[in-house]
């Protein structure tokens, strides 16, 4: 499990990119939690009677998401949690039962925190290694300014 803190003076751009931009997009969410003039929260699961996914992506929750945030005061915290879709967290490790990014804007700051969770208990620590590597070539890739927590 790995912590990347993003800078100070990226916050803001950090922030409008996630709301604004697809840099999460193909990531289901399994969860949402925001609090500004009230709390809202999104569990995430897919309950269209047509889709075969069990979660949400991003990109179909972001607007909602976005429009709360700009229609009323400056969030308070925002935790989401993103996370790989089943089928290509299997094929990323054979052990991954779930690959996580947590996202957490909370006093101005924003952490991210990779996170896996296997399918069988095992002390090699491999499979966590590669998903901390992934998420900050990720987070790299995506010219997200950040420092490891």
């Amino acid at each position: 499990m790995q912590v990347f803190n993003v800078a100070d003076a990226a916050v803001r751009e950090f922030m409008q990119r996630l709301l604004r931009e697809n840099i999460f997009d193909a990531f289901d969410v399994r969860g949402v939690d925001l609090v500004s003039f009230t709390g809202f929260e999104i569990d995430g699961i897919d309950r269209r009677e047509t889709e075969r996914r069990k979660f949400c992506r991003w990109s179909e929750l972001r607007p909602h998401i976005h429009e709360i945030v700009k229609s009323g005061p400056k969030p308070k915290t925002l935790k989401i949690i993103f996370s790989l879709a089943e089928e290509t967290a299997a094929a990323f490790h054979p052990n991954a039962a779930a690959l996580f990014i947590n996202l957490l804007y909370e006093n101005g700051a924003v952490a991210l925190t990779a996170a896996a969770g296997q399918k069988n208990f095992s002390l090699d620590k491999s499979m966590e290694q590669q998903w901390d590597m992934y998420a900050e070539n990720f987070l790299t890739e995506n010219k997200i300014d950040f420092a490891r927590g």
